[in-house]
């Protein structure tokens, strides 16, 4: 282990985001339990999230453009130094979510 050494920390399940968003949907108390998980392309999302901002109406979204680009690129990493240097086991997402979700 060196100094300043970077070690990715990331949980022990991989999901895609239709799956964590059906999850979190169908766990949190006042949730709409016949929502659809849907999404629109990275690149539409962030022209409309810019459009709207060009318009003053950035606000009305609940992300910006580059939330909406950001979105759209895969979110996992590998933790084997982290497994390995520092015997980091993490628990899956949804056995950890599902303890708290039902409080929300």
């Amino acid at each position: 282990m060196a100094v300043g050494e970077v070690y990715p920390l990331t949980g022990g399940e991989t999901l895609e985001w239709p799956t964590l968003l059906e999850f979190v949907r169908d766990n949190v108390t006042l949730a709409r339990p016949g929502i659809k998980a849907r999404g629109i392309p990275g690149d539409l999302a962030a022209l409309k999230a810019k459009g709207a901002g060009m318009l003053g109406m950035g606000a009305l979204l609940p992300f910006d453009e580059g939330m909406a680009r950001m979105g759209a690129q895969d979110n996992v990493s590998p933790a084997i130094k982290a497994r390995e240097h520092l015997d980091l086991a993490p628990a899956g997402f949804r056995e950890v979510a599902a303890g708290y979700l039902g409080s929300m």
